[in-house]
């Protein structure tokens, strides 16, 4: 029996197939409501109540053929995490806790201020320079596609009004996403003897726990490997002591005796994509969990907008499903949870909507 299963088609059309109680974990990547880029599948069904109902009945299907206490992660851009909640509770998930992965790479957009008055003013600007950019609009990354570039105008305010208002703008640079972790509520009386009966209910903490300690040679992110870091952890140091030299440089007074894990820490909700943003603390307290961020792969004919990174995948599925689980996206997009799976050893289902999307998967698994 294949560990891949894919399917081409609408999740609310093709969960129904699928028996109660298959799956060991969800992991998925749904749309985030904004109108990404002008992605109509991406788009907010008319409203919040709208979109949340959408959502729900999806993930209520999810639920159906998960295990009970089946754990699910599932994706949110911040400023609409609250719909994606929303809809996991009315579906019928607990929620256990939110998970935040922390970028320096986001994209900022917004609104310029001093422009816009200047504009409605019909006050012209003066151009100071000009650059070249490259224009990620009209679906610009597929592949095959000739990059285009636009030049773009950086000018100063020349009216009054708009001179008020330099500097001014209408939202932050995107710097983090959640991760909702939720779970079926159990069939059993505790948490054992869900297990016990399942093999689902609990999250296997022991296999993600954060090393404290970098090799000397490591160097830190690189954007062009699918090896994370702590893979890189465990093939240098496997059956050895891991060298005694924090991330940050801090000193160190010794091994704690009392420290079950004296050279790992417990995985908490911070997740990184940067060597930069961990900071002093590096090592300290709760050191946060290293995966880098995807990069665009157009030589791969991957030309999905919203790419995961392989690392962060492979993480949340030994995170949530035991050896040999079956795992489920509903919207798989570009197949990175399948890759994840693929590379574990697990079973994976996937189901995706575009076609152009299903054929990057089929691509990138292979089938």
């Amino acid at each position: 029996m294949s560990n891949l299963h894919l399917y081409p088609g609408d999740s609310l059309a093709v969960l129904p197939r699928f028996p109660v109680n298959t799956f060991d974990a969800l992991i998925t990547d749904p749309p985030a409501s904004i109108g990404f880029m002008g992605q109509v599948w991406d788009g907010d069904k008319g409203g919040r109540r709208q979109w949340v109902a959408w959502l729900s009945s999806i993930m209520g299907e999810c639920l159906r053929v998960l295990k009970p206490g089946a754990h699910a992660l599932v994706w949110a851009i911040p400023r609409r995490s609250h719909w994606t909640a929303w809809a996991l509770e009315d579906a019928g998930f607990e929620i256990r806790d939110r998970l935040c992965v922390y970028f320096l790479s986001g994209f900022p957009k917004y609104l310029s201020v001093d422009k816009a008055i200047d504009k409605k003013l019909g006050a012209e600007r003066q151009v100071i320079r000009t650059s070249k950019i490259r224009d990620i609009r009209s679906n610009n990354y597929a592949p095959g596609q000739e990059v285009k570039m636009f030049e773009y105008e950086h000018t100063a305010p020349s009216s009054p009004q708009a001179k008020q208002w330099e500097g001014w703008a209408t939202h932050l640079k995107p710097a983090i996403e959640d991760w909702w972790l939720v779970r079926k509520p159990l069939s059993e009386r505790t948490v054992a003897d869900n297990v016990l009966r399942w093999g689902t209910g609990a999250l296997n903490v022991g296999a993600c726990r954060i090393p404290v300690y970098k090799p000397k040679n490591q160097t830190g992110g690189d954007n062009h490997s699918e090896r994370g870091i702590h893979s890189v952890w465990k093939e240098r140091f496997k059956g050895k002591a891991l060298p005694h030299k924090k991330l940050s440089g801090w000193k160190d007074s010794g091994i704690r005796p009392t420290d079950p894990h004296p050279d790992s820490r417990y995985p908490s909700h911070l997740i990184v994509s940067d060597w930069e943003l961990m900071g002093e603390h590096t090592g300290f307290f709760h050191p946060p969990i290293y995966a880098p961020k995807a990069r665009r792969c157009r030589g791969e004919g991957n030309h999905h907008p919203t790419v995961k990174p392989v690392e962060l995948m492979k993480y949340f599925c030994k995170l949530l499903t035991r050896p040999g689980g079956h795992v489920l996206d509903p919207f798989a997009g570009s197949f990175t949870t399948g890759v994840a799976c693929q590379q574990l050893g697990l079973v994976f289902t996937g189901i995706e909507m575009k076609p152009d999307y299903f054929q990057i998967g089929l691509r990138r698994l292979g089938a």
